[in-house]
């Protein structure tokens, strides 16, 4: 006979599969059988835990490929504060919270300046790859970015609020569930050449230790 035991949909969607206590010893069976009972839009905030709890990342090569085609020559570069800025994508506990980490990530990438030169233009690269790789995009052009990234540098508080605004989503291709992110990279390069010319040449120059 098949044993049945309930819980709340809550359970599962804002604490996780089998992550209450209530839930953890329900086998296989159990678990299907209950969500065969969920509601649509429990569904579908299960289905949108399952995507963020997945969220795609930029890795430490990805950003020094970025450096070199912004500076066009290998810059000095410090490789402990590069990890402290490549980590500045993630958040804590469950790291889901998508725009929030890009306002982490554009901020503080620019402010642990890893390289010589290229921080804060890599920093923006950097964000809004984060953003696409993870199926959502700013809706800026080219000639808005720079007075947009700007005011972000200045105003670090409102960063997010100032993504939020505009924000889009978008499908990104992916090959196994693994987004590309030097097509990404490069493709963003090419949208806002003016951009990323002008945090280049009024960036900081840092002295690394």
């Amino acid at each position: 006979m098949l044993r049945l035991r309930f819980c709340s949909a809550r359970d599962f969607v804002s604490e996780g599969l089998r992550s209450s206590p209530k839930v953890r010893s329900l086998a296989p069976i159990d678990l299907v059988t209950i969500t065969l009972g969920w509601s649509d839009e429990n569904r579908g905030a299960a289905k949108h835990n399952r995507v963020m709890a997945t969220l795609s990342y930029l890795t430490v090569q990805d950003m020094m490929w970025v450096n070199l085609q912004l500076t066009k020559e290998p810059q000095p570069w410090n490789y402990a504060t590069l990890e402290e800025g490549v980590f500045c994508q993630y958040g804590y506990g469950t790291s889901v919270d998508l725009v929030g980490q890009a306002a982490s990530f554009l901020t503080g990438f620019a402010n642990k300046r890893a390289f010589k030169s290229g921080n804060e233009a890599c920093a923006f690269v950097g964000m809004v790859a984060f953003l696409e790789m993870n199926d959502h995009t700013l809706n800026l052009s080219d000639a808005e970015a720079g007075d947009w990234v700007a005011v972000a540098f200045k105003e670090p508080g409102s960063v997010k609020e100032m993504i939020e605004t505009k924000l889009g989503q978008i499908h990104t291709h992916t090959h196994h569930g693994t987004p590309d992110a030097r097509a990404i990279l490069g493709d963003i390069l090419a949208r806002y050449p003016q951009t990323v010319t002008g945090l280049v040449k009024s960036g900081h120059v840092a002295a690394l230790v």
